[in-house]
Parts: structure tokens; C-alpha cells; sequence
């Protein structure tokens, strides 16, 4: 498996790939473990999958990133056959990525005051709900009469899906006291572009400053649908913020919402037993 590694073009599968980038797979090779070695037969991968109980999350990242890297190794005949066929990736148990708490959001501002790049990110992502790949696109051009209007970047080739927000009051002090110079609100340190990877490291690094480093960029988004539910926002309401064509989707973030005070409105109906 080694010199079949050294042998083969990784930038041909592409920089993109989560499952191979995460076992070091395109861009600058660096060396890959728990890959199956290419005499692996599609039953031991099989057996192997069923095996590592324990550890779904990794073995859906070996086995899907095997079989995209056989995939590629019968295309550029560098082996037979595909070992991976028959295998199957374990189904992954996961809540996704945290949800911001209102604390939470005063402690990154807290460290993070008004003027700041990282609060101008914050706020972009807070007040609009919208995504890593959105934010680093979204500048003063998208700012007119008091709205934001932009394209999401998700499947905008396919399902375009195009969103009108109201600029918050908060949101527009933050942008208008943010020092700025380029077509985007966000930019490097070298006055470039992000790419979504530069930009969700970057946002970590500042959430990691303020003491946060279980929150993340994506988290904001799932925050803000939230509280817009604790607010007494609909979900067709939340949908025209987040962008969401699926109510599933938004009651999947917003399950948590409000659920103290609906508590307490349950609790209050609960009629004294005892007199």
C-alpha cells in the first residue's frame, strides 16, 4: 500500500474530499493509517467494519475513504479489483455540532468587543443564520435598503435559493464600527478571501480565546435557530431566515428550544393535590 500511495496523483481526487482529507488524502500526502491493505479481500473489510462496534465514526471514515481511494486506484489501473465492495459503513450516532448558549454568546463578545473582526463574524453569522461557505462571500454589496439579500452557496447550481433578511439594529452598529477595506465583511489577515476550511480554523482559534472550545462556526447557525424559536418565531418564519426547504430540518434544530418554558407553562396547568 505504501508505494501504491507514492505512485498515485492524490490531486486528482481532489483538495474537497472530507473522508480522504481527514486521513490525509490530497493536497501534500502525509502518511495514512487504518487504510485496508490492497490484498484485503471485500469479506475481511466487511468482517472488519462489523467488528469495530465501538468506534462507528471511524470506521465510516475508513471504510467510505477505502472505497473512494480504490475507486480511483481501478480507474488509474493500479490494482485489480476493489476490496471495498460488500462493505458497509457503520451508521453514525451523533448530535451534530453543539448549540451555542446565550452565555455562551456574551462570553465571545466579552472577549471579542465591537470593532473586532472576530465579533463582526460572529454577529454576520448570529443575526442571519447563515453558513461558513455564505458568511466569507457576504459583503456591503448585499446590503441594500436595510436588507441582506444574498444567494446561499449550497446547492446553488442545482436548487438556487435565494434569501432576503432584515439587517438587525445590532448587526448594522457592528458592521458600521468594523474597520474595512475589501468587497467582503471578512477577509485574512492578509486582506484575501477565506476558503471555508481557513475560515472555520480561524473561528475556532478565536472561540478557543474566549474560553469556548467546544463552540464552532456551524453552532451560531443552529443558536440563532433556536432562539428564534424561544422568541415565538414559526417555522415558516425560521425557514425564510435559515434558508431551510425542510421543516424537519428546522424542528431538528430547534427540539431544544424553549422546552424550560414550555415546562413551566406544563407545571402551571398541574392543579394543587393536597389543600
Amino acid at each position: 500500500m505504501p508505494s501504491l500511495l507514492r505512485e498515485c496523483n492524490f490531486q486528482k481526487i481532489g483538495r474537497s474530499n472530507p473522508i480522504l482529507a481527514s486521513q490525509g488524502i490530497g493536497g501534500d500526502l502525509q502518511p495514512i493509517r487504518y487504510l485496508p491493505d490492497c490484498r484485503t479481500t471485500g469479506t475481511s473489510c466487511a468482517k472488519t467494519s462489523k467488528s469495530k462496534v465501538g468506534v462507528p465514526e471511524r470506521v465510516g471514515c475508513e471504510v467510505e475513504g477505502s472505497a473512494t481511494l480504490f475507486k480511483f486506484a481501478l480507474e488509474e489501473e493500479l490494482v485489480d479489483a476493489d476490496p471495498t465492495i460488500g462493505a458497509k459503513a457503520l451508521p453514525r450516532q451523533t448530535e451534530g455540532h453543539y448549540t451555542w448558549t446565550s452565555a455562551e454568546v456574551a462570553q465571545f463578545e466579552a472577549r471579542h468587543p465591537i470593532g473586532t473582526k472576530a465579533r463582526l463574524a460572529m454577529a454576520l453569522m448570529l443575526y442571519t443564520a447563515c453558513r461558513r461557505g455564505d458568511v466569507i462571500r457576504l459583503g456591503p454589496q448585499h446590503v441594500q435598503d436595510g436588507r441582506l439579500n444574498y444567494r446561499q452557496k449550497k446547492n446553488q447550481k442545482r436548487k438556487p435559493n435565494d434569501l432576503s433578511i432584515p439587517v438587525h439594529e445590532d448587526l448594522k452598529r457592528i458592521i458600521e464600527e468594523t474597520p474595512r477595506k475589501h468587497m467582503t465583511f471578512l477577509v485574512t489577515e492578509y486582506g484575501k478571501p477565506f476558503s471555508v476550511a481557513e475560515f472555520g480554523n480561524w473561528f475556532s482559534e478565536k472561540c478557543d480565546e474566549a474560553g469556548l472550545k467546544h463552540c464552532s462556526a456551524h453552532g451560531l447557525r443552529k443558536a440563532a435557530a433556536a432562539y428564534l424559536a424561544e422568541c415565538g418565531a414559526t417555522t415558516l418564519q425560521i425557514m425564510a431566515i435559515t434558508g431551510h426547504r425542510s421543516i424537519a430540518e428546522v424542528e431538528r434544530y430547534t427540539r431544544e428550544a424553549g422546552r424550560t418554558k414550555l415546562a413551566d407553562g406544563a407545571m402551571a396547568k398541574f392543579k394543587p393535590r393536597t389543600t
